[in-house]
């Protein structure tokens, strides 16, 4: 335990301490209150005799995304390049973790597949919950460097896992190819979210169409009130009452009971991007 400490200390993430064979972090440890953040630290912690499990809190540049399960795990790999399945990953009790290191800021309206989550701290290998030992599933496999997440995280934006009734073979093709992220950009670019939504609900303008946050009644549930928020700036959407939120692309998705897949490829053909 302690040598697998100090490798995520050398990585440049912080740790914390979890009871033994349980998630549950010791009292007075946490991502926002007191971490393990060097070596000394470490050998305190974990040094001889410890059965504390070992919790990694991931520095900003670090993605680690979480599959509740391995089938699922296994379909993201068959969407992606297969360059990008060669990168440190651990088995769960449920599924699979895989690393990245990357420059990502997941946005507000970020929605993935049921069955996967991007962990900002989780137990690493050889912590044991439950009788299950976590542990790397090749070890020599370093954390490899992706300079452009979308081609990783597309296939995972979908609403619903992808299976061979419902995988669309040129959304497919065109993020194996990196292509996908331009037309997200340019349908992004042709369709103001407020115009999007103005279309289906009653849009309480302010100042005629000026400044940053609109609302309105949300179309998503029989909303007596206006729950729904519009920012402008950031072209973005959400609900305070039943909490849906996205860009103009997942409201289209989900106001036309399509996946974000369908959606994006029938914006494209409509608006010629």
């Amino acid at each position: 335990m302690l040598t697998s400490a100090l490798t995520w200390l050398e990585r440049g993430a912080a740790l914390l301490p979890a009871q033994h064979n349980s998630k549950h972090l010791v009292y007075g440890w946490g991502p926002y209150q007191r971490k393990v953040t060097t070596p000394k630290e470490a050998q305190k912690v974990w040094g001889k005799g410890s059965k504390y499990n070992l919790v990694v809190v991931a520095p900003p540049s670090l993605l680690m995304l979480d599959f509740d399960d391995s089938v699922l795990c296994g379909r993201w790999q068959d969407e992606i390049s297969s360059g990008y399945c060669l990168t440190y990953q651990e088995t769960t009790p449920r599924g699979w973790r895989v690393f990245y290191w990357c420059d990502f800021r997941p946005e507000p309206g970020i929605n993935l597949v049921k069955g996967v989550e991007i962990k900002k701290f989780c137990l690493v290998s050889p912590s044991q919950l439950k009788g299950f030992i976590y542990s790397p599933i090749d070890p020599s496999l370093p954390i490899l460097e992706v300079s452009d997440p979308s081609k990783i995280l597309f296939p995972l934006l979908s609403g619903i896992p992808h299976t061979p009734a419902t995988h669309n073979l040129e959304i497919g093709a065109a993020a194996r190819t990196g292509k996908t992220d331009d037309v997200i950009t340019r349908i992004k670019a042709a369709i103001p979210i407020l115009d999007m939504v103005s279309i289906y609900s009653d849009i309480r303008f302010k100042k005629d169409r000026e400044g940053r946050w609109q609302n309105g009644r949300c179309p998503f549930h029989d909303d007596k009130y206006p729950s729904l928020w519009v920012d402008t700036e950031r072209q973005l959407f959400g609900c305070h009452a039943c909490g849906v939120h996205g860009d103009v692309i997942n409201f289209y998705a989900r106001i036309n009971n399509l996946t974000v897949k369908a959606a994006i490829r029938t914006l494209a053909e409509k608006y010629h991007v």
